[in-house]
């Protein structure tokens, strides 16, 4: 009986390996980002103190949304609308 064995060189190995991660990391950040889910405002609004300035990052807020005390909602200078009531 005749063995054969083939082995490969670990340096081979991991060379091959991290390329490929690499190329798939690039691959991920050339990918367009998926849209941010609906976040609740409420939470804002309700963590602020009295007098604040809210800034918003950019997204889309579910609503509805109960203002107790006063704030100021500052949307970075972007548009900022409100669905139906």
């Amino acid at each position: 009986m005749i063995q054969v064995r083939a082995q490969i060189s670990p340096r081979w190995l991991n060379a091959a390996l991290m390329k490929l991660f690499r190329l798939a990391f690039i691959a991920s950040l050339a990918a367009p980002l998926p849209a941010l889910a609906v976040l609740p405002l409420q939470p804002w609004l309700d963590t602020a103190l009295p007098g604040a300035s809210v800034r918003l990052p950019p997204g889309t807020y579910a609503g509805p949304a109960v203002i107790s005390r006063p704030l100021t909602l500052d949307g970075d200078g972007k548009e900022m609308t409100a669905g139906p009531a």
